[in-house]
C-alpha cells in the first residue's frame, strides 16, 4: 500500500497500534460502567468531629462485589455487598481525624475481576464550624496511621442490614423511627439491649444514634462484650411487631423496612 495516498488511514492505524500496545489502566472494561463520588463535593469544607457520609453512585454490569474507600491513597474501609450490585448508591461513613486537606477516592471490584475507580475528590476539614483554616492547616497531610480505621479483624463490632431497616428511638417496634439502615449498609454497633436482640448503632444518615433489630443484620464482631444501654419507654399505643417484608415506610435515610 502506498502510504502517501492514504495519509489519514495510515495515521489512524498507527494510533490504534500504539494504544493497544500500552498497558493503560482503564476505568472499566464495559462501556457505561463506572463509579463516582456525589457527596461530599470536590472542594467541600467539613468540620472536625463530624461523621461524613461518603455517597457514591455505582454502575457495574459485571456485578459489584466489594467497594473500597481510600483516604489520601490509604485504605480506610472495605465494604462487601451482601447481594450483587449492578447499579445503585453506596454509603460509607468517614470521620476526619484532624484538620487538613484530604483526598477521597472509591474503588469497586466486580465479580468479573474489573476495577471501577472514581475521580478523586478533595475536601478540607476545619477545626470547627465556620472557622477558616490557615494555609498551614489545609496543607497538612495526616499520617497513614491516622487515616486507616480498624478492619473486620479489630475489636469494632458492626451490623450490615440484610433488608431495609427502620432505625428507632428505642429497642422495640413501639418506638418511633428516626433514621434508616438500607440493605447492604454497615454501621458500628455501640451497645445492645439486655436481651441482645436490638443493637444501638451510629446513625447511618444523621448524627443521632438509633436502634435496629439484630435478627435482620449480619453481625461482624462479638456483641457479648458490648455494654447494655437503657432506652426511653415505648410510645403509648397497641403493641404490634411489624412484618419487615410487608410494611414499607419512608424515613430521612430513604425507604426502609421494618
Amino acid at each position: 500500500m502506498n502510504n502517501s495516498k492514504y495519509p489519514f488511514l495510515f495515521i489512524y492505524m498507527s494510533l490504534v497500534f500504539l494504544f493497544s500496545a500500552c498497558n493503560f489502566p482503564s476505568f472499566s472494561a464495559v462501556r457505561g460502567d463506572g463509579v463516582r463520588i456525589i457527596s461530599p463535593l470536590d472542594g467541600a469544607r467539613l468540620s472536625l468531629g463530624d461523621s461524613v457520609e461518603i455517597i457514591s453512585e455505582v454502575s457495574a454490569s459485571g456485578g459489584g462485589s466489594v467497594q473500597h474507600l481510600n483516604v489520601n491513597s490509604q485504605l480506610y474501609r472495605s465494604d462487601t455487598f451482601t447481594a450483587e450490585l449492578t447499579a445503585g448508591s453506596v454509603y460509607q461513613p468517614w470521620v476526619p481525624p484532624a484538620p487538613g486537606e484530604y483526598i477521597l477516592q472509591v474503588i469497586v471490584e466486580t465479580h468479573g475481576g474489573d476495577k471501577l475507580i472514581s475521580v478523586p475528590v478533595t475536601v478540607y476539614v476545619d477545626e470547627s464550624k465556620g472557622e477558616t483554616p490557615t494555609p498551614t492547616e489545609t496543607q497538612t497531610t495526616p499520617t497513614a496511621t491516622a487515616t486507616v480505621t480498624p478492619t473486620a479483624t479489630s475489636e469494632t463490632t458492626t451490623a450490615t442490614a440484610e433488608i431495609n431497616l427502620n432505625c428507632r428511638v428505642g429497642p422495640s417496634y413501639d418506638h418511633g423511627t428516626i433514621d434508616g439502615l438500607r440493605q447492604g449498609e454497615t454501621s458500628p454497633i455501640v451497645g445492645v439491649n439486655s436481651q441482645r436482640t436490638w443493637g444501638l448503632i451510629e446513625g447511618p444518615h444523621s448524627p443521632t444514634r438509633c436502634w435496629v433489630p439484630l435478627d435482620y443484620t449480619i453481625i461482624v464482631g462479638d456483641i457479648s462484650r458490648l455494654l447494655v444501654h437503657s432506652a426511653p419507654p415505648p410510645e403509648p399505643g397497641p403493641t404490634k411487631k411489624v412484618d419487615p417484608t410487608k410494611t414499607p415506610t419512608k424515613t430521612p435515610g430513604g425507604p426502609t423496612t421494618p
